[in-house]
């Protein structure tokens, strides 16, 4: 389903997609591997997998995605969370700018 919404030749910076983990994650992490993109032991990829992203995360995604990529040109950060606290939220948006 994600790979009919997403034009591969032409990603954007940032994606919000909002389903069941069980069914998105998956489909995201093929979609981000037919790009090339290795998902383990790569330090361009990040998959967060978190019941409440709280502020402490948003840093340490923020920090991350301040570094310089090492593989592609691009970093991939993958989060599945129920909520968001809205400190990181405002955090993302920054970082999303």
């Amino acid at each position: 389903m994600i790979f009919e919404n997403v034009d591969t030749n032409n990603l954007h910076h940032a994606y919000l997609i909002e389903g069941s983990r069980d069914i998105v994650v998956p489909e995201i992490l093929d979609l981000i591997k037919s790009l090339g993109v290795e998902t383990s032991n790569n330090p361009d990829f990040s998959h967060i997998s978190i019941d409440n992203f709280k502020m402490d995360e948003a840093l340490s995604l923020r920090q991350m995605g301040a570094e310089k990529s090492f593989t592609t040109g691009k970093k991939f950060f993958v989060v599945s969370t129920n909520t968001f606290s809205l400190d990181a939220q405002q955090a993302l948006l920054k970082l999303f700018e």
